[in-house]
């Protein structure tokens, strides 16, 4: 197989990289907002969550920590149906959140301030309500891992990284326009391997909150207008075929060594087909083909296999899998689940001395979760284009950050 280029990639092109996604992330939180017509600015709501926890030890090398807390201000529209899509995810309220964070060890993990773009989904009951609310986002850290001061923080090992949220509790009214919340929240921070050391933050908290937001009985009207069902149904029931470009970036695969290495390239396509779910999502079916540049050089420099292998094939893997995507608007968040089905590097790994071996789940499974963004909207007849950002697993362990480019016909 012919090589294709596989330069190590610089650190201003990773910071390049990383201003992008946060780009990214900035239009899709102003675009969301946007959507949202003059009636709804009445029905804006706005919240303050207080989260105390503890960051899970997942590493042998792990801080000592103290009690962790979230301090969470949030901002949302109550949306009441003036798109389709608000009828179908049952009027979410979307928004975003300013998250500073507490890992409980000032010293060696530092503290962190992200914004999260977020959907909240309730579920009413006659005094109060449920509710669960997820995001994903970005945050900035101020104490990341530095080989010349901070060689302590193995946890945490980039500027910036990704964060995730998620948020259930329930929520009562104590006033006309004020209620009170008592919840559960799981948090995770990770730089998607773009830099090692990468073992990632996991804070599991209780939380009590206070939010403002309309009296429940405007909360709960809702406008007359009704959506027929069927005819949408027929509509799209329909399979569409697509197909995307990928590229990403990582560190050559480890959690915590070896430190300081380039940033390598990664290569893709996928295939696969798609329909409406449920009216406020997509389904597809299909696969993907990757050529990883990081396994190539490796295989080379450290004469891996036997002389005359083809260095080019075992730095290839094909997957298949399934994805499941939540549409509001032109954006949609998407989660992906495959099975490698070939991958020879990964699996020979664990027989190539000194090489450490991550499982069975790590060798044989490739996960996504990312944004995705159509500019025409998901609901055209014509030629759809698409872009998107996302971070690739392997098990649980994140293998790459990727940005994405298709069309679905």
């Amino acid at each position: 197989m012919t090589r294709l280029t596989a330069l190590p990639i610089n650190n201003n092109v990773s910071r390049k990289y990383r201003l992008i996604t946060l780009c990214f992330f900035s239009i899709s939180f102003l675009t969301a907002f946007s959507q949202q017509n003059d009636t709804l600015r009445s029905l804006s709501e706005f919240s303050f969550n207080q989260h105390l926890g503890r960051l899970i030890k997942i590493y042998e090398e792990f801080p000592t920590t103290d009690f962790s807390t979230l301090s969470e201000l949030s901002f949302s529209y109550k949306t009441r149906g003036k798109k389709e899509w608000h009828i179908y995810h049952k009027y979410p309220s979307l928004g975003g959140s300013l998250i500073f964070i507490y890992f409980g060890n000032s010293d060696t993990l530092g503290n962190a301030l992200g914004l999260v773009p977020t959907a909240q989904f309730e579920y009413d009951q006659k005094k109060g309500s449920f509710f669960l609310r997820a995001g994903l986002g970005i945050a900035a850290f101020n104490r990341p891992y530095r080989q010349e001061d901070n060689p302590g923080n193995l946890v945490l090992g980039s500027t910036f990284e990704n964060l995730s949220v998620l948020h259930i509790g329930y929520s009562f009214f104590s006033g006309k326009r004020l209620s009170m919340s008592l919840g559960l929240s799981a948090t995770h921070c990770s730089n998607s391997h773009l830099r090692v050391p990468n073992v990632g933050a996991n804070i599991f908290s209780v939380s009590c909150g206070l939010r403002w937001s309309e009296p429940p009985k405007i909360r709960s009207m809702k406008p007359h207008q009704a959506v027929d069902d069927r005819k949408e149904k027929n509509r799209h029931l329909h399979w569409n075929p697509a197909i995307s470009l990928n590229f990403g970036l990582h560190e050559f695969p480890g959690t915590v060594h070896p430190i300081g290495g380039p940033l390598y390239p990664v290569y893709g396509c996928s295939l696969f087909a798609s329909r409406v779910y449920r009216m406020n999502g997509r389904i597809s079916l299909g696969a993907s083909l990757y050529y990883y540049s990081g396994y190539y050089d490796l295989i080379l420099s450290q004469q891996l296999f036997p002389e005359g292998t083809d260095a080019g094939k075992k730095s290839v893997t094909v997957s298949i899998h399934g994805a499941r995507e939540w549409i509001f608007g032109r954006f949609g968040l998407i989660v992906q689940a495959g099975v490698n089905i070939y991958s020879p590097f990964l699996r020979e790994l664990a027989e190539i001395k000194n090489i450490p071996s991550k499982g069975v789940l790590y060798q044989w499974t490739s996960n996504k979760v990312g944004y995705r963004y159509s500019p025409l909207g998901y609901t055209q007849k014509t030629i759809k284009p698409f872009a998107g950002i996302s971070v690739k697993a392997n098990g649980g362990t994140a293998d790459f950050f990727e940005v994405s480019i298709g069309i679905v016909l």
